[in-house]
Parts: structure tokens; sequence; C-alpha cells
């Protein structure tokens, strides 16, 4: 996978702009500086190399020669392939120009992307959606008996506006039971998703623990929303795009008595960073890692293995092309059978 996206680097650097990446000699002669420099970085603070079986040593020894005698940008390529192989989905190389460059998708984005189509979503309302938190919360009644809400974000975009989610659940308070779907949700922050959560819980609950090189972060407890709680049946509709925070936030929710994971297995992007990420070389250039590895409640890393659920569903592009969702329909059967 990592080689079949080199040639969308090389194309993608010069895309940018040459004024911010051709290198002259005195950077070129950086070049094995900057390759020493990334490697002893992620040596000695990304703290699964173990758990993922990564010979590091040895893959030094593949690059070190190849970063002494690469010249001008081919430093790039060299960067992208060795950041690459930690098979992260948060670690990408940063070009001078600031520009982030991802060096690995993980499988089950690639399996599950284009499953989730708002086009086809919408043919199961009878009315538009309402949106709310600068139109990252769609909501709405599927029947009188079933409601909807789909989270496209816990980032920015609802940063600061995740208390509107409580808009949604008063809206839809009438309702037997709730569809949360975050399928293609791309992540975000902890305070939004452990807001959210209160709402859903019905009573305090423990998070995950962290660990870095140099610590363990322990579990957090988050608070059940004493005001606004939705304790009746609750479906969250996960697969392979939801991503790192999307993937702690199902996390949060499994084994709720009320609340049912369906769908496909999240992405497996588990890294985390309560700071930049970013880690300049010398010539200017970086490279940007999450250096703390997310454990789910059962004490597995979600990264690599992402957060499994209750009922598997089969949905992909071709069913979303042909104007079928078969996560969402399965949803719904089972809260109408519940009723």
């Amino acid at each position: 996978m990592m080689k079949s996206l080199s040639p969308y680097l090389i194309s993608l650097i010069f895309m940018i702009g040459c004024h911010h990446l051709i290198v002259d000699e005195t950077s070129s002669q950086l070049n094995a500086l900057d390759f020493e420099t990334a490697w002893e970085y992620i040596n000695q603070n990304y703290p699964l190399i173990d758990y993922k079986d990564i010979d590091w040593v040895n893959v030094y020894m593949k690059y070190k020669a190849r970063s002494e005698n690469v010249v001008g940008d081919g430093i790039y390529q060299i960067l992208f392939d060795m950041v690459g192989e930690l098979q992260d989905g948060h670690a990408s190389v940063v070009t001078l120009g600031g520009t982030k460059i991802r060096t690995f998708l993980p499988p089950r984005v690639a399996k599950s992307s284009g499953a989730f189509d708002p086009e086809v979503i919408r043919t199961y309302f009878d009315k538009k959606l309402l949106l709310t938190g600068n139109n990252t919360i769609a909501y709405e009644f599927i029947d009188n008996d079933i409601g909807y809400i789909r989270l496209s974000t816990f980032g920015s975009l609802l940063d600061g506006r995740q208390h509107e989610f409580a808009e949604c659940l008063n809206y839809l308070s009438s309702a037997e039971g709730i569809i949360i779907d975050i399928r293609e949700n791309d992540g975000g922050s902890s305070r939004v998703y452990d807001h959210i959560t209160g709402y859903l819980i019905s009573q305090d609950i423990l998070s995950g623990y962290q660990i870095s090189v140099r610590e363990v972060i322990p579990p957090g407890t988050i608070k059940r929303n004493s005001s606004l709680n939705f304790t009746k049946p609750i479906i969250l509709l996960i697969n392979g795009t939801c991503f790192s925070a999307a993937e702690v936030f199902a996390d949060r929710l499994r084994g709720q008595d009320h609340i049912t994971l369906l769908g496909d297995t999240t992405a497996g992007a588990g890294m985390s960073t309560n700071a930049d990420g970013l880690f300049l070389l010398p010539s200017g250039k970086g490279i940007d890692l999450n250096l703390s590895a997310i454990f789910r409640r059962d004490s597995i890393p979600i990264e690599w293995n992402g957060v499994p659920p209750d009922i598997y569903v089969s949905q992909d592009s071709t069913d979303a092309h042909s104007g079928i969702d078969h996560q969402l329909l399965e949803a719904m059967n089972i809260l109408v059978n519940q009723n």
C-alpha cells in the first residue's frame, strides 16, 4: 500500500509550489541529517514499535544508504517511505511549505470508502434533515418513533458548539429509539465527544487509558449529563471510515445496555497527542506524529484493531451506488421491532 502511494506523493510535491520545495545545495547536504534525526525521534518516542513488531533497526539500515545518496527533494520520498513503515493513519511528512502528506491509509478506510452516501440517506426521510453545529449535525425523525442524528465530525467545526447536540435530543425526545450515524466521521477533540457522550450514558463511565513512551495516562471519568439524557434504545452506525476520535466515541458507548454498535469495525487509527505533533528536522522539513496510544476500555489498543460492532452488517460503495443503505435499514428494523 505504501508503495502505491508514492506516485501520489511525488505529484503532490510538485503541485504544492516549487518555491517551497526546491532544495538548494546546502539543503541537499542536510538530507542525511534529516533522515538520522527523523529515525531517532521515532525510535525514542513512538510507543507501539514493539506492539506492531517493527524491526526499527532494520528500517534504519534499509533507508540509510538512500538518504546519503539522494539529492534535492528526493529526501521526501525517503521520509515518506520510512514513516510509512509505522503504518499509522495519523503519521505525516511535512514539506517546507507546511503541507502535511499522510503516509498510510488504514485498509478498513479503503474498504468502507463510499459506503456512506448522504444522498441515499435522504431517501429514507419524508422531509429535509435539520442542521446545526455549523452544519456538522443533521437530525430528523425517520418516522414517528425513530430519530436519526448524523455526526460528521468531532473537530474544530463542532468544538464550542457541541452543546447544540442537546437541541437534537430535545427535538427527538419523543422517539422510542435513535440512530446515531458516525460513518465518515473524521475525528476531532475529546472535549467534543466526551461532552456528547454525557448525554447518552445512564451513569458515569471510565474512559480507556493512554500510553506513551514516557508515561501512562490513567482512565478518566466521563460524567453523565445530569439535566438531559437519552437512555432509550440507541443504535450507533460505524464502519471503517470512523477515524481517530470517532473510534474513541464508539468505544465510550460500547457496552452500554441501551446502545448497540452496528455496521463494520472502525479504521484502527488510535494514536493521540495532547500537543502539536509536528517535529521539525534540521532542514525545516518535518514529520507529524501522534505519540500516545489510546486503549479501548477492554485494554486493547484502538490502533490497528479499531472498535468492532455488536452487530455486523455489510455495506459498501456498490450498495450505495444502488441507492441502498443496509446498515441504516437494519438499524431501523431493530428499533421498530423493539417497540
